[in-house]
């Protein structure tokens, strides 16, 4: 393991910053674009739905990884669960209120913003298929959550869980359910997120989790990554505006399977990369908060688009950071902490 799993980890890191970044400019550009009426540069490249393929793949190998290794059994099961509940739901809880709050700040200064009802709280907050849930880019969790409840059955049987994995991933191309956001009812939410194509990049990170295990192991070159990089990224730009459809997934998602894979082997070392992998997740739940304010505001300070663009880009990261140093990173080594004690507390009681 050694020097090789320390690659695995910076590569991999290299990918969820790329991912977020590319749902964050994603969402700048659009709200530059409604604010000022005019066209954006990579305006017919759906950016976010390329980022979120990626993060899906990038989640179904680093699940497979960090787990294939496990022992059988409801110890082993228990604190997978507790480990993907306090990793996703502090968070998103903590920021879907906030949007309650901003909501309706919003509305006693004249700005109208979208959801702060209790349904979509409770939706963004647990993740439930209730409602449509604010900030919206919670929706992707929902999937996540989908994914590690079938994963669960990783725990008694590997043979079930990828006879379910693949029965899952056949299910989501065969049965039409449409994009994830024009469901409104429980019962198309529930649907759409069983059902959606893009679930089978789940069962593509899995599969790239398997080929790194079985392959022989061997390091990839930096160039080579970043080689990768661009040619998924030009294969992404030449998809335009298909987001998570059979095309996309059996094209893009293929790209995104190997990228991860050479991302797993890759020598390269770059601090800030790992930085904001690491700040990915905040990077992702937090930028809605900031996006119709800061737009607002900064197109009275200027006009120019690209000041303006710049400006927000800079601001996200800065408090994606922030909140992964001082929030994130914090509370969960808070809870590993008191887990431990708390196990160590049991074994002398026993």
């Amino acid at each position: 393991m050694g020097q090789l799993e320390k690659r695995k980890l910076q590569g991999l890191q290299y990918l969820r910053a790329i991912a977020a970044i590319a749902v964050v400019v994603e969402h700048i550009l659009g709200q530059i674009s409604l604010r000022s009426g005019v066209a954006m540069p990579l305006d017919g490249i759906d950016l976010g739905a390329r980022g979120v393929s990626l993060f899906f793949v990038l989640s179904g190998y680093i699940i497979y990884h960090a787990h294939s290794s496990d022992g059988h059994g409801w110890n082993y099961l228990f604190n997978f669960y507790f480990k993907r509940l306090i990793r996703i739901v502090p968070f998103t809880l903590l920021v879907a209120s906030f949007w309650v709050v901003m909501a309706q700040l919003g509305k006693v200064v004249g700005v109208e913003a979208s959801g702060g009802d209790f349904c979509s709280w409770l939706s963004a907050s647990f993740i439930l298929p209730l409602c449509e849930p604010y900030p919206q880019v919670i929706w992707t969790l929902r999937h996540e959550a989908l994914f590690y409840l079938m994963f669960g059955v990783f725990f008694f049987s590997q043979r079930a869980f990828f006879v379910i994995l693949c029965l899952w991933a056949v299910g989501s191309i065969l049965i039409p359910t449409g994009f994830p956001l024009d469901a409104s009812s429980p019962k198309e939410i529930l649907l759409v997120t069983a059902f959606s194509e893009a679930n089978v990049l789940f069962l593509l990170g899995v599969l790239t989790g398997v080929a790194d295990r079985k392959l022989l192991k061997f390091s990839i070159p930096s160039p080579v990554f970043l080689i990768g990089i661009l040619i998924s990224a030009g294969f992404g730009a030449l998809l335009g505006e298909e987001k998570y459809t059979l095309l996309t997934v059996s094209t893009f998602g293929v790209f995104c399977a190997v990228l991860v894979f050479l991302g797993a082997r890759v020598d390269m070392s770059w601090r800030m990369g790992e930085l904001l992998g690491d700040a990915s997740f905040a990077m992702y739940i937090t930028h809605p908060l900031l996006l119709t304010a800061s737009t607002i505001l900064l197109f009275k300070i200027t006009n120019n688009l690209f000041v303006v663009f710049m400006a927000e880009f800079l601001l996200m990261m800065l408090v994606a950071v922030l909140f992964y140093r001082f929030i994130e990173a914090p509370f969960l080594k808070l809870v590993r902490k008191k887990k431990r004690a708390a196990v160590k507390g049991l074994r002398l009681t026993s």
